[in-house]
């Protein structure tokens, strides 16, 4: 596993471009043929989250790869606190307590992804070619629920590099 290489994009000349378009769409985990980004021996949110952490992908805040966040603070960027009070008995008053809760990655279950199309008109056919993908999380403050925001965004072929060398299921 460990001697894979991502296999290479077919060439593709500028000048053979005749369409090209951006899309982003969501892959939910949920659905049955996405199933095997959940395998529970090896989820693509712990392998994802684990290279970012030990610095293997590069995790960007913004999908134009212009800022990135430091690898140590993946993880611990999308934890939450939340504060509540506490009887104090030594001070007989009540004290604010900070509760760190941890985040879970078998939350994640969505992923953005950001792709190219492109009509290669030399061949006459539609070719993907993505660009990044992002997790997906719920952006809860103070006990309101602000939606679904990407995580980070990290370049796909950075991430083919890692993703060739990971062991998945596979029942073909």
């Amino acid at each position: 596993i460990n001697e894979r290489k991502p296999v290479p994009y077919p060439s593709l000349r500028e000048a053979d471009v005749m369409y090209a378009r951006r899309l982003e769409r969501i892959m939910d985990t949920k659905e049955k043929q996405n199933l095997s980004c959940r395998w529970p021996q090896n989820p693509l949110a712990t392998i994802v989250f684990d290279a970012a952490e030990r610095g293997t992908l590069q995790a960007y805040k913004n999908d134009s790869f212009t800022s990135t966040y430091r690898a140590d603070t993946v993880l611990d960027m999308l934890g939450s606190v939340e504060y509540t009070q506490v009887w104090d008995s030594i001070y007989d008053d009540w004290s604010d307590v900070a509760i760190m809760k941890e985040f879970n990655l078998e939350d994640i279950v969505r992923w953005k992804i950001i792709e190219d199309w492109v009509f290669d008109k030399q061949t006459g056919e539609f070719r993907p070619r993505i660009i990044a993908i992002a997790p997906m999380y719920n952006l809860v403050v103070d006990g309101q629920d602000l939606g679904e925001f990407p995580a980070f965004y990290v370049k796909w072929d950075e991430a083919r590099e890692v993703l060739i060398r990971e062991e998945m299921f596979n029942r073909h």
